[in-house]
């Protein structure tokens, strides 16, 4: 560039991602930034990787006489995983206090074998570096 030009960077983070900001040759915040070129300059735009969001349960399939069930999941963003959760149907006859949800890893499709009668709650969140989609995809069914 010639002595005086006015240059404008603007950042677009890529899908997974978000600008956080500018930082060299004065540049500072997220809008777009001008640097009049006189000399070299360095400018570094930051980006984080973002939670996956929009989890969701696109297939189910519950089978009562084996007493299976089968969930195929997909989400929006950086994936990396999953977390699946399945709550178990309280025993007749006891009192219990409310069910712990515990997410552990799984992978797309999760099937569940050997149910028993009774219904159950299935929930699922996409993961990835930066954790889980705050808003888990459910599923309730009966076997």
């Amino acid at each position: 560039y010639t002595n005086g030009t006015a240059v404008t960077l603007t950042a677009v983070a890529s899908s997974g991602s978000s600008f956080t900001g500018w930082s060299g040759a004065g540049c500072s915040g997220t809008s777009s930034c001008t640097v009049t070129m006189n000399a070299a300059e360095a400018v570094t735009a930051t980006f984080k990787l973002v939670p996956p969001h929009g989890t969701t349960i696109t297939k189910a399939k519950i089978n009562k006489i084996k007493h299976t069930a089968s969930f195929t999941v997909a989400a929006s963003g950086t994936v990396t995983g999953f977390q699946c959760a399945l709550i178990k149907p309280k025993k007749k006859g006891k009192h219990h206090k409310k069910a712990k949800l515990v997410f552990k890893g799984c992978s797309s499709p999760k099937t569940y074998k050997h149910l028993k009668h009774g219904g159950y709650t299935f929930e699922v969140r996409a993961v990835n570096s930066t954790g889980p989609d705050p808003t888990p995809a459910i599923k309730k069914f009966k076997i």
